[in-house]
């Protein structure tokens, strides 16, 4: 596996990748004959409520362009809409931007000693919510026929969960008070936590929290059901994940911000987008922030509200 060597940087500082991405998309490469290919357009989702909503958003967006835009937003899990992406039966993908990179550049094993460490720029506030150190890798690891245009201002937060109790036991649920126990815990991650390497190097730096051993889970949800059976002392989660309270488990506050976020990101076929449809995508990204995103998801899951209706709501507040 390539070590997952780079330098970290801002949203603004990748942008110079993510604007070449969009250039080479609006040129319309196709892959044989060199020319753009339009087309209808499918936006595929995983099953999930915060992706089926970004989903609708895409596809509402693109329709403003002029195009015939279907949806299919129950795929299957992240793995299957990404796969339908490859395959061609989706063109465009919503998914968050460290999640994407461990399907198409897997982690698989732990690393090696020293191996996929990130090196950090002095100039760089690592408390700056824009950080995601997985949006270049992304644009570097995708096929060639995918892009990838801007990433949204939403985002969800990487963290440490723990059991209710073990959180009622702190003097508050934050990283701070939890870090002398870190210790004595074993942590179980999965690959899909953003850039695992350089979130558990924050604890360490910015906590002292060094656990006594990392255990890797096949996915989020597995390690949250393994905490809360008691095999595990804290996994890695993210602070807006609905299966947290789901497992009657605490995602334990960021005091010092010093952990970054993975941004929502639209995947799509080079071939099935020109520069209009990615500005509507990119329109989007600069529209749609953390508090909007799971204000819908808790409504959605609430039964307040369908997909549709969050959806509908949001469209003519921001412009479309």
């Amino acid at each position: 596996m390539t070590a997952l060597r780079t330098r970290r940087r801002g949203v603004g500082a990748v942008a110079a990748v993510l604007a070449a991405a969009a250039v080479l998309t609006a040129c319309g490469q196709d892959e044989s004959e060199g020319t753009w290919v339009s087309g209808d357009l499918t936006v595929g989702a995983a099953a999930q409520t915060d992706l089926q909503i970004i989903g609708e958003l895409y596809a509402a967006a693109l329709r403003g362009t002029g195009v015939r835009v279907d949806t299919d937003l129950v795929v299957g899990d992240r793995a299957d809409a990404l796969r339908a992406l490859d395959s061609g039966r989706v063109s465009v993908v919503p998914d968050y931007t460290g999640a994407a990179l461990e399907f198409y550049q897997p982690l698989g094993e732990e690393p090696a000693a020293g191996d996929g460490a990130l090196d950090v720029d002095a100039d760089v506030d690592p408390r700056a919510e824009t950080v995601d150190p997985s949006l270049e890798l992304l644009a570097r690891a995708l096929p060639e026929h995918l892009r990838v245009a801007d990433p949204a201002l939403a985002a969800r937060r990487d963290t440490v969960v723990v059991t209710a109790q073990a959180a009622a036991a702190l003097p508050e649920p934050t990283l701070s008070a939890f870090s002398p126990q870190c210790a004595d815990a074993v942590l179980g991650l999965d690959a899909g936590f953003l850039a695992p390497d350089y979130t558990v190097a924050a604890l360490a730096d910015g906590y002292g929290c060094t656990f006594a051993k990392q255990r890797w889970q096949t996915s989020a949800d597995a390690a949250l059901a393994a905490l809360a059976g008691g095999s595990l002392g804290a996994a890695g989660g993210h602070a807006e994940d609905p299966a947290v309270a789901a497992h009657d488990l605490v995602a334990l506050d960021d005091d010092r911000d010093l952990l970054p976020g993975q941004h929502v990101v639209p995947v799509f076929r080079s071939t099935k987008l020109g520069d209009e449809q990615v500005r509507a995508l990119n329109k989007v990204a600069g529209e749609l922030s953390t508090e909007d995103l799971f204000a819908m998801v808790r409504r959605v899951d609430d039964g307040e509200a369908t997909v549709a209706e969050v959806v509908a709501q949001w469209l003519p507040a921001h412009g479309f």
